[in-house]
C-alpha cells in the first residue's frame, strides 16, 4: 500500500478523534467529559498506559534519534527539530500563559471539598502533578 493511503487513514482517524472529542466537550463541558471517561476507567488499560506514556518523553525521542543516526543523519536532524521546537513552545505556554491551570486531580480535590463526593480513578504508582496541565507536553511530542 502506498504512503498516501496511510497518510489518509491517519488524517481521517485524527479528524474523527477531534470531532468526537469536540462534540463531547461542546455538549457536556470539560468537567463532565472528564468525569465520564474517568467513570469508565479500566485498571488493566491504566497499567498499560502507565508505561506507554513514556513514548512522549524526551528520553524516548533521544533514543529514537540515536537509532536514526544509523539510518540517515537527515532523519535525526529532522526528528530533533520536530521535537525541540514544539517542546520549547509548550513549556513556555505552560509556565507563562497557562501557569494557573490546574490538572484534574487538583481541580476535583477542590470540588470534593464542596461535598460533591467526586472520587477519581487513578493508576497506582503514577505520580500525578497538580499544575502545568495545558498544553500537554506528551501530546505535543506524540504529534510531532
Amino acid at each position: 500500500m502506498s504512503k498516501l493511503f496511510f497518510r489518509n487513514i491517519f488524517f481521517w482517524c485524527c479528524l474523527c478523534y477531534f470531532v468526537v472529542g469536540g462534540i463531547f466537550i461542546y455538549l457536556y463541558g470539560k468537567e463532565e467529559t472528564f468525569l465520564f471517561f474517568n467513570r469508565h476507567y479500566n485498571p488493566t488499560l491504566g497499567k498499560f498506559y502507565k508505561y506507554y506514556t513514556h513514548i512522549g518523553d524526551g528520553f524516548f525521542i533521544v533514543a529514537l534519534a540515536i537509532v536514526f543516526l544509523f539510518v540517515k543523519y537527515y532523519y535525526t536532524f529532522f526528528l530533533m527539530v520536530l521535537y525541540i521546537v514544539p517542546s520549547i513552545l509548550v513549556q513556555a505556554l505552560k509556565r507563562i500563559v497557562f501557569s494557573t491551570v490546574s490538572r484534574p486531580v487538583k481541580y476535583f480535590a477542590w470540588e470534593s471539598e464542596l461535598n460533591r463526593g467526586i472520587k477519581l480513578n487513578l493508576t497506582e504508582g503514577v505520580d500525578v502533578a497538580l499544575t502545568n496541565s495545558f498544553p500537554s507536553g506528551h501530546t505535543a511530542s506524540a504529534f510531532a
